[in-house]
C-alpha cells in the first residue's frame, strides 16, 4: 500500500523555498486567528495571505557558490546547472531541492549554464579547482570574479574568492540587481557565531605563556 501510494502522479510537489518573513507572516497570522476572539480574529488573515504572496513571487538566486570553492550553480530557464557532476553531492542536493525542483546532480550537471575551463554567466565568473588549474591561469581568466578552492593571492583585474575568504564568509548567493552580480553570504544572513568564526589556535610556549600571564 505504502509503494502503491508512493508512486501515485503528482503525489509530491516541490516548491521553491520562501525567505525567511514568510513563515513569520504566515505563523503570526494562523495564532492571531485561532487565539483572537470575535469578529477581529479575521485580521490575522492579512499576514497570512502577505506571507503566500511573497512566498509565490520568491525569486532563487542566480548564482550559488559552495563554500569550498568547488562547486557553483547558476540557474537557467530549464533549472540551476552544476558544475560538477558528482562530489558536493550534499550542497548540490540542497541547492536543488530549495529550488523547488529537484533533479539528480548529474542531470543538473548536462544543462547549459556553464561553461566547463571557462567563464560563466555573461562572462562575469571563472571557477579554477586545483593548484595546477591556478597557476595556469592567465590573469582574471577574462572574468570579473573567480572562485577557487586553492590559496591564491589579490589580482587587480578581479575579485577573488579563494578558499580563506570562503572559509570565512560562507557559501554564497547571488542576485542580478541592475546588471551587477551582488553576492550574500552566509555570516551576512546569520551573524558572526561560533560555528562560523574563525579560531585562533594557541599551541606550545603561546599556551603556556597565555596561562602564565592569567594566573599573575
Amino acid at each position: 500500500m505504502a509503494h502503491f501510494v508512493s508512486d501515485l502522479d503528482g503525489l509530491l510537489r516541490h516548491v521553491v523555498t520562501p525567505g525567511p518573513e514568510v513563515l513569520a507572516l504566515i505563523a503570526l497570522g494562523g495564532v492571531f486567528v485561532v487565539i483572537w476572539r470575535g469578529g477581529l480574529r479575521w485580521l490575522g488573515v492579512a499576514p497570512v495571505m502577505v506571507g503566500f504572496l511573497l512566498w509565490h513571487v520568491a525569486v532563487c538566486p542566480q548564482v550559488l557558490i559552495a563554500d569550498s570553492g568547488s562547486l557553483i550553480g547558476v540557474m537557467t530557464d530549464a533549472g540551476r546547472d552544476v558544475s560538477k557532476e558528482r562530489g558536493e553531492s550534499f550542497a548540490a542536493g540542497n541547492w536543488l531541492e530549495n529550488d523547488g525542483a529537484p533533479v539528480a546532480q548529474e542531470v543538473a550537471y548536462g544543462r547549459t549554464g556553464l561553461i566547463e575551463d571557462g567563464p560563466m554567466l555573461a562572462q562575469q565568473i571563472v571557477n579554477v579547482r586545483g593548484s595546477t588549474a591556478l597557476a595556469a591561469l592567465n590573469g582574471c581568466g577574462g572574468a570579473n570574479i573567480i572562485v577557487t578552492n586553492q590559496e591564491m593571492t589579490a589580482r587587480s583585474d578581479c575579485d577573488a574568492y579563494d578558499i580563506n575568504r570562503l572559509r570565512d564568509m560562507g557559501a554564497l548567493a547571488g542576485w542580478m540587481i541592475d546588471g551587477t552580480l551582488t553576492f550574500e553570504s552566509v555570516r551576512d544572513r546569520t551573524g558572526n557565531r561560533l560555528w562560523n568564526t574563525q579560531s585562533v589556535c594557541l599551541r606550545g610556549g603561546a599556551l603556556a605563556k597565555l596561562i602564565a600571564s592569567a594566573r599573575q
